[in-house]
């Protein structure tokens, strides 16, 4: 059984990516059992989307994730994947995007969060960090794999503090976080509304959903309206050109 959950704020997506994934499973011939909590959604909160799909013959029970049992999360947003890591198994997946979406009583407040709180927090429950698309210096301990970088958070004093290295060593709780920097894809791609493509596209490169490129393509291409085709299967290639 695949626990797969997203998360996100309304309007990035996140349904239409569980369903994509619903319907790549179902191509494949496995039970899929899907359920949302979308909530204000649409004044700008939160959208979790829960996809359990039977990919050894099981029989999805119930539709939602438990606690602590999710396979892979995919954060479109890195606060909410803060919000949300708690639903990943130990040594779970994690998929997040880089760039925060600042809500309202952070304007209200003057006082923005910053996306780079929410990624150390998370960086720092990781075992191995992958940066996609990472555009600043990297530390000379990585291991470069076409566009995106595998860091061990332990082995460079400079990208943890003390601490944060203390608690990582002591229990990693994702096996691998993939940090996806999406902003210069997007710029590429010249249409932000295809972030949900280009973190699924990731997310299916990981292997932890067990579908394959070509399933991913004919999902979203029976999934997306028909103008919007080309546009999205664009920036699957552009993405896993980046990955290769």
């Amino acid at each position: 059984m695949k626990n797969i959950v997203l998360t996100g704020i309304g309007g990035q997506g996140t349904v239409l990516a569980a369903k994509t994934l619903a319907q790549a499973a179902q191509a494949r011939g496995w039970h899929v059992r899907t359920a949302e909590t979308i909530g204000m959604a649409q004044c700008g909160g939160s959208v979790v989307s829960h996809v359990r799909m039977g990919d050894c013959g099981e029989q999805a029970a119930a539709p939602l994730v438990s606690e602590g049992c999710a396979d892979m999360l995919i954060a479109f947003e890195p606060g909410e994947g803060v919000r949300m890591a708690r639903i990943l198994r130990p040594g779970g997946v994690m998929v997040t995007a880089s760039r925060v979406v600042q809500p309202v009583t952070a304007s209200l407040s003057k006082e923005p969060y910053e996306a780079s709180a929410m990624l150390e927090a998370l960086r720092v429950k990781a075992a191995c960090v992958k940066e996609v698309a990472r555009v600043e210096p990297e530390p000379a301990c990585e291991e470069r794999q076409g566009g995106a970088s595998c860091i061990n958070p332990t082995d460079s004093g400079s990208f943890l503090m003390p601490d944060q290295k203390s608690a990582q060593e002591a229990a990693p709780s994702i096996s691998t976080l993939y940090v996806v920097n999406e902003a210069p894809i997007l710029d590429r791609i010249g249409n932000a509304r295809t972030l949900n493509i280009v973190l699924l596209t990731v997310a299916v490169h990981a292997g932890v959903l067990g579908l394959t490129l070509q399933e991913f393509k004919d999902a979203v291409a029976a999934c997306v309206k028909p103008r919007f085709k080309d546009m999205n299967l664009a920036t699957i290639d552009a993405v896993e050109a980046l990955l290769a």
